[in-house]
């Protein structure tokens, strides 16, 4: 059985690597529409690299991708704006108006997202894809060494 979830496990990741179903993140309001509303995995990549720069699973993909929109809902957001900027944003304070206006530029012009449906397994998924070499830059599980 352990060899039959590590084979799911590659292959998942294998998946969510595939140029074929990379998608640019937009801000546009029906960006999600197709979308699934379940459970999963998903990677977030600059300039459609082959390595993610992010890994995080979910409860509800279409959700977490409109996260990925918000400052305030979504760690990455605040760790690259950190990192661009130099300011701090938390889950309570966004940035500067003018700072938040370039991050959503850089979001829509540099980042793309793959993800997967998976119904069990997602946090293992997650670790699996964390351990990898390299690693996701903005993951605070691989800052942490975890």
């Amino acid at each position: 059985m352990k060899k039959i979830f590590k084979k799911y496990i590659e292959e998942t990741y294998k998946k969510l690597l595939d140029d074929k179903i990379k998608r640019k993140l937009s801000f546009e309001h029906n960006w999600t529409v197709d979308i699934p509303s379940e459970p999963g995995v998903y990677l977030v990549f600059h300039k459609n690299k082959d390595k993610p720069i992010y890994v995080g699973e979910t409860r509800n993909i279409k959700e977490r991708m409109k996260d990925l929109k918000r400052t305030l809902n979504h760690t990455l957001r605040r760790s690259i704006g950190k990192e661009k900027f130099g300011e701090k944003a938390t889950s309570s304070k966004k940035f500067s108006p003018s700072n938040e206006k370039k991050l959503n530029e850089f979001f829509e012009k540099e980042i793309s997202v793959s993800w997967a449906v998976v119904e069990f397994g997602r946090k293992e998924i997650e670790e699996y894809i964390c351990k990898q070499d390299p690693a996701p830059k903005y993951n605070a599980k691989v800052k942490r060494g975890k």
